[in-house]
């Protein structure tokens, strides 16, 4: 136990739960989406092998095989950002809340992305009415941009605050330039964004871990 009250803060994507997976979860869906909307069988496992291969517009290359218009396709797509995802917490993240949970301590979550897409994640793992949620689309803001971490200064009854994220591109900057403590949690070879880039120093992580089972010390 450390001492003084400490406001744990997370990201979302490859840092409570595998990014990978929802991606896999929204193509399982469209899959089926696709087959009826064709009369053809169901494509999942092309989308996936797309997907597996780095094809960032999997959903796009079959509706383009199958000949679906770009009405129908923009349908699809936003039928997938807003399906409910099979996912689940990391194990490590699903002790590390089910820990601080038990001892009454506050975390958050600052995230980027749609409204309706983080919302549907968050559900799913079971972290909606748990404390703060900075989503972009929500606040107007995406990180780098400091303003979400200012909001949760403002509303949080914390002595000091602790980031964890996974992506030296953006995450770490805004925090380190308001003196949080930021730890980045490992790329265990299944990220969706590389963590092997240069980046200058003030958008480094003060500490790195290869699980959130280390950051016991704050519950």
């Amino acid at each position: 136990m450390i001492t003084g009250m400490v406001n744990l803060i997370f990201d979302l994507d490859d840092t409570l739960y595998k990014e990978r997976d929802y991606a896999k979860s929204g193509l399982v869906h469209i899959g089926k989406k696709i087959a009826d909307l064709c009369s053809q069988p169901d494509p999942t496992s092309r989308l996936i092998a797309f997907f597996e291969n780095g094809n960032k517009d999997a959903v796009g290359t079959v509706c383009r095989e199958l000949g679906i218009g770009d009405t129908d396709r923009r349908a699809l797509l936003k039928d997938m950002q807003a399906h409910r995802p099979m996912i689940s917490l990391s194990p490590d993240a699903a002790d590390l809340i089910a820990a601080l949970r038990t001892t009454g301590q506050h975390f958050a979550i600052i995230t980027d992305g749609r409204s309706v897409t983080q919302r549907a994640k968050l559900s799913s793992l079971g972290l909606l009415g748990g404390g703060p949620c900075m989503i972009s689309e929500e606040i107007g803001a995406s990180k780098p941009d400091p303003k979400a971490f200012k909001m949760i200064q403002k509303t949080a009854d914390a002595a000091s605050f602790v980031y964890v994220a996974d992506n030296p591109l953006k995450d770490f900057i805004a925090p380190n330039l308001l003196g949080w403590e930021t730890i980045m949690l490992k790329d265990d070879g299944c990220n969706i964004h590389s963590q092997s880039v240069e980046v200058p120093p003030i958008a480094r992580p003060r500490r790195v871990v290869s699980s959130l089972l280390e950051l016991m010390e704050f519950t």
